[in-house]
């Protein structure tokens, strides 16, 4: 079978390491960038404004599905508590 994928041996622990980028990996750093604490009204007003920008300028899926699952969770499930929700990071 061809794939056209390179079949090569496997990277080293270390060589896999030097292409980490940890700003990048974390979740949190990906939906909410350099802010420490985020409030679920905070999180729908990054979705409000998402759906007025360009297409071209949109939220990927994955990132509009990850903020929609925070809202639910956090708005919806603990706000029975009645608790002032915000997001730490801890994601």
């Amino acid at each position: 079978m061809t794939t056209g994928l390179i079949c090569d041996k496997l990277p080293s622990e270390s060589e896999v390491e030097d292409y980490h980028d940890p700003a990048y990996l974390s979740v949190w750093n990906r939906l909410f960038g350099a802010k420490s604490i985020v409030t679920v009204m905070d999180v729908i007003d990054m979705l409000r404004e998402d759906a007025k920008a360009e297409t071209r300028k949109r939220f990927s899926t994955w990132k509009k599905l990850s903020l929609a699952l925070v809202v639910l969770i956090d708005g919806l499930l603990y706000a029975a508590i009645g608790n002032n929700i915000r997001l730490h990071e801890t994601l």
